[in-house]
């Protein structure tokens, strides 16, 4: 699929239809629960330990806001 293909209201329906998805809700209830995990610093023995588990988070963090990423991204293209 081309992405340059997909008008903005398919684009953000296809996206929607996902999130409604149980496959989503299970993804998404995972990385919470390593989230916690990887936040805890006791585990951390080096500085590159830390940087990596501080990109980790960064990473699922931007996962975990996807949804609310497109829904503010659809009002945005709503009101252009």
């Amino acid at each position: 699929m081309n992405l340059d293909d997909l008008t903005d209201e398919d684009y953000f329906g296809h996206l929607k239809e996902m999130f409604k998805t149980t496959g989503w809700s299970i993804f998404i209830a995972e990385l919470t629960e390593q989230s916690t995990a990887i936040n805890s610093v006791e585990d951390t023995d080096t500085v590159d330990q830390l940087f990596f588990r501080k990109g980790q988070l960064a990473v699922i963090g931007n996962i975990l806001n996807t949804e609310l990423s497109i829904e503010r991204a659809e009002a945005d293209a709503e009101d252009s």
